[in-house]
């Protein structure tokens, strides 16, 4: 009855007039997955040790086929520690890591071996997107090295040639892409945790950062009230760079004039959603003009002593950013308005960084 019906219906599109069902890999695997399902109902109504001739046969064959019957699924899950997914290895037991799996790893030796030839711009494709990939899952400071830089910078000047002919990649490149496919190919655990959002303490200190094309501003309010100030002008060199990247600049010199925050925690205040999210989102981010040197201006706020004392990254709205007026010049004659005492209370604007 499994099998009949679906052989006689083959056997009549094909004009037989065999009446003998004729077996196929198809009809085995239907049958075989009835099978497993009979046992597993029977598993719920017959007890183990039951010496029943079915019972004893249910479990004879599902031992020869491997199959475990009658054991709840968290078991089984609780036996599996690794997952590999996209060429990536999840290891969830003892501690939380994530690496790269033995294929993906593969094929970067590849990438490696096809350096030491006559790769075409085919290839150094394929060898950037590994790279990329690679990057996000091992979370590494590449995006922040000038190997990067190059490498970003070959493919724009290459992309208009055709992909099958000789990429003639520069040879200090080879040797800085030798250099990041061995760093990927120790393949080095990266553990992982989920950070949960939640608000600063009360007793943070709040620094409020801004720039203009003048000039840069800080603002310090420490926990009993009291306020520090840091300000100055770029000079004629750094007029000309971009506003974007003067907004993350002006972060590095408010941590390192202002000493409190080495002894504080504190929470920073940023106007700009473009440091913010590279702040909080770490490697991935939205990249503005000159990426490079914003990264650059980036990895230099997460790398002065006082950073380790950040609490929480957020947002404040331009108007009511007291940084606003040092930045341009203006004495500090700022009066917190009505809304502001609100920012420090809604939690749906802070994004925890650590």
């Amino acid at each position: 009855n499994v099998f009949c019906p679906r052989s006689s219906s083959v056997l009549e599109e094909q004009g037989s007039t065999n009446t003998e069902p004729q077996l196929t890999s198809r009809h085995i695997s239907t049958i075989l997955e009835c099978l497993m399902n009979t046992f597993t109902r029977l598993s719920t109504k017959v007890s183990n040790t039951a010496p029943r001739p079915c019972t004893n046969m249910m479990y004879t064959v599902a031992q020869e086929a491997k199959i475990i019957i009658n054991e709840p699924i968290e078991h089984t899950l609780r036996q599996t520690t690794k997952h590999d997914f996209l060429g990536v290895e999840y290891n969830m037991f003892p501690v939380a890591q994530t690496r790269l799996t033995e294929r993906f790893l593969d094929r970067l030796r590849q990438a490696r071996e096809s350096l030491r030839g006559t790769p075409t711009m085919r290839d150094f494709l394929k060898i950037t997107g590994r790279i990329l990939y690679a990057n996000v899952v091992m979370e590494s400071l590449i995006f922040y090295s000038l190997d990067f830089y190059y490498m970003y910078k070959f493919l724009c000047r290459r992309v208009g040639t055709g992909l099958d002919t000789a990429a003639r990649i520069w040879p200090s490149l080879v040797f800085r892409l030798q250099g990041i496919l061995a760093l990927l190919l120790k393949n080095e655990p990266r553990q992982w945790q989920i950070a949960a959002q939640a608000p600063s303490s009360l007793s943070h200190a709040a620094l409020f950062t801004d720039a203009s094309l003048e000039g840069y501003g800080a603002v310090l309010i420490m926990p009993d009230a009291s306020l520090n100030v840091v300000a100055g002008k770029w000079t004629l060199g750094e007029k000309k760079i971009h506003i974007g990247i003067l907004e993350a600049q002006a972060v590095p010199i408010a941590l390192r004039n202002l000493t409190q925050l080495s002894l504080h925690k504190f929470d920073l205040w940023i106007d700009n959603t473009s440091v913010l999210g590279n702040l909080v989102l770490r490697n991935r981010y939205k990249a503005p003009p000159r990426s490079f040197e914003f990264a650059s201006r980036v990895r230099e706020i997460k790398t002065t002593e006082a950073w380790g004392n950040c609490g929480s990254v957020r947002y404040v709205p331009s108007d009511v950013n007291p940084a606003d007026a040092p930045s341009r010049g203006f004495h500090v004659t700022w009066v917190p308005p009505e809304s502001f005492a609100s920012l420090f209370s809604n939690t749906s604007k802070i994004q925890r960084i650590r």
